[in-house]
C-alpha cells in the first residue's frame, strides 16, 4: 500500500506543473481527430454507470443466488467506490486546480464540468472498478477488457479537455490504491477476526 502513496505523492509535484502539461493539451488539441470525439464521449458518459452498476450487479445476484462470496465482492467494490470518492472530492475540493479549458483559451474543451482538476474523478471510478472486476473474478478476459476500458475512459477527459494528464495519473492511482486498499483491508479482518470462529 505504501507504494501507491508515494506514487501519488510523487505525482503530485509533476501533475501540478501545468507549464509542461499546457504543452501537451496544447499540441494535443491543436492536432485532435474531432472523428473521435463521439467515442470518447461515450467512454467518458460510461463511467458513472459502470461505477454503480458493479457492485449493485455483485450484490444483487449475491442475495439473489444466496453466494456469499459474490455478496462480500460486492460490499468490498462498494467500498472501493466510496474510499476512492472520498480522497477524490477531498483533494478537489483542497488543491482547487482549475479546469485547462478554463485556464487556457486554446483547450478547446468538449463539454464544461464543475471547477475543480486535480484529481479526475473518471479516471479514479474508471480504475476503481477495473481493479474491483479483477480482484473479483482474477482472470485475464476480465482484467483486459476492465483495464483497456477504463484506459480509454481515462484518457477520454484528456481529449475532451476538461483534465491534465496529471489530473488522470492521479485519479488512476488513486482507484487502483483504493480497490486494493479494501481488499487487502478485508482479508485482514477476515483472517484476524473471521477465522478464529
Amino acid at each position: 500500500m505504501s507504494r501507491w502513496l508515494l506514487c501519488l505523492v510523487l505525482l503530485l509535484p509533476l501533475s501540478l506543473n501545468a507549464q509542461n502539461e499546457h504543452r501537451w493539451m496544447q499540441r494535443l488539441h491543436t492536432h485532435r481527430n474531432t472523428a473521435y470525439d463521439p467515442l470518447f464521449r461515450g467512454f467518458s458518459a460510461s463511467v458513472l454507470p459502470a461505477t454503480l452498476l458493479t457492485p449493485a450487479s455483485m450484490l444483487s445476484v449475491g442475495y439473489l443466488e444466496h453466494n456469499d462470496r459474490l455478496r462480500e465482492e460486492g460490499w468490498k467494490s462498494l467500498a472501493a467506490v466510496a474510499v476512492s470518492g472520498g480522497i477524490s472530492l477531498g483533494l478537489k475540493l483542497t488543491i482547487r486546480r482549475e479546469r485547462p479549458y478554463a485556464r487556457y483559451p486554446d483547450v478547446n474543451a468538449l463539454v464544461h464540468t464543475g471547477p475543480y482538476s486535480f484529481p479526475s474523478a473518471h479516471s479514479s471510478n474508471a480504475f476503481v472498478t477495473a481493479t474491483s472486476l479483477t480482484l473479483a473474478f482474477p482472470k485475464w478476459y476480465v482484467a483486459v477488457p476492465a483495464y483497456s476500458w477504463a484506459g480509454i475512459a481515462a484518457y477520454s477527459r484528456i481529449h475532451m479537455g476538461v483534465h491534465y494528464p496529471g489530473d488522470v495519473a492521479a485519479g488512476m492511482v488513486i482507484g487502483v490504491g483504493s480497490a486494493l486498499l479494501t481488499h487487502y483491508l478485508n482479508r485482514w479482518y477476515r483472517n484476524r477476526y473471521l477465522s478464529k470462529n
